[in-house]
């Protein structure tokens, strides 16, 4: 192993450490969520299973739809139809949470995070949250990514289907679609999914007191959930990225109560990866 491998390992535990060290400092404290506002009841998992369901056979039927429109070369614009037809192929699913939880949570669809009191109170949250997570989140990647390739890996310069699509696209409408779908709809879908029900159903198993389990064992399975998205050689860089961002997301999501915060940061945080693209790009080209 090269010896510039072992000085970035420590580079890791300083930097990627030191940034998780300052978001979870005192948040594993007992009294972590005593201001968050109260959810009594909550979606089961068979609540979980049936949205689940809804949600493959939505990506599903709309690739079916969309598959003779679809070129040989797996365009952007491929890229574009297969995710705005899945977007709309699972709005049952979407619609299905709502009218589950109006009927599983004592405060309706406020248990499930569609809320807008104190809104003072739960910005100023989201931005704390915001403020810590998409640094450690990059850092992770940064710093991992200088391992991987200390120990003789090469990593691509992009490794994210819809981002590798983004930068090396023509067809600019394409790509404008593409942001949008990143930006908007993927941050939407998947914290109705993983916050408002994964998560909302493991603290409907678990003990009140035992947050950080749902927390936890949701953000595990997004990162696993996007494996799929990334080239199989950045696993090992893309995978703990994941797992400390969605940690931020169900945090932020428990301790507001509001399921409009987890999609603000993610959509922050897609947003910012699409802008680094964008300035590789310019870079790239400046004389």
């Amino acid at each position: 192993m090269p010896q510039t491998a072992y000085i970035h390992g420590f580079l890791v535990l300083l930097t990627g450490g030191g940034f998780i060290w300052m978001m979870f400092r005192g948040l594993f404290e007992p009294d972590t969520f005593a201001d968050a506002p109260k959810r009594c009841g909550g979606l089961t998992p068979g609540d979980l299973l049936i949205t689940v369901g809804l949600w493959i056979v939505g990506q599903g039927v709309g690739a079916m739809l969309v598959k003779p429109l679809l070129s040989d070369d797996q365009t952007a614009r491929d890229m574009l139809l297969v995710s705005t037809a899945a977007f709309v192929c699972v709005l049952p699913m979407l619609g299905f949470v709502v009218v589950r939880s109006r009927a599983a949570f004592d405060e309706k669809l406020a248990g499930l995070g569609l809320r807008f009191d104190r809104p003072i109170w739960s910005t100023w949250q989201t931005f704390k949250v915001t403020a810590y997570i998409i640094p450690a989140t990059m850092m992770t990647m940064l710093v991992l990514g200088i391992i991987v390739t200390d120990l003789g890996y090469e990593l691509p310069r992009i490794a994210h289907g819809i981002l590798k699509h983004i930068a090396e696209s023509d067809d600019r409408l394409a790509v404008v679609g593409l942001c949008v779908v990143a930006v908007v709809g993927a941050p939407i879908v998947e914290e109705v999914i993983f916050r408002g029900v994964l998560q909302s159903a493991l603290r409907h198993l678990l003990p009140e007191a035992n947050r950080w389990w749902a927390i936890m064992i949701a953000s595990v399975v997004f990162a696993l959930i996007h494996i799929g998205s990334v080239v199989p050689v950045t696993l090992v860089v893309a995978l703990p990225a994941y797992v400390v961002l969605a940690m931020g997301l169900g945090y932020v999501y428990e301790k507001t109560g509001r399921l409009w915060a987890p999609i603000f940061i993610h959509a922050a945080f897609n947003g910012l990866s699409i802008l680094t693209v964008f300035l590789q790009q310019a870079y790239e080209v400046a004389p």
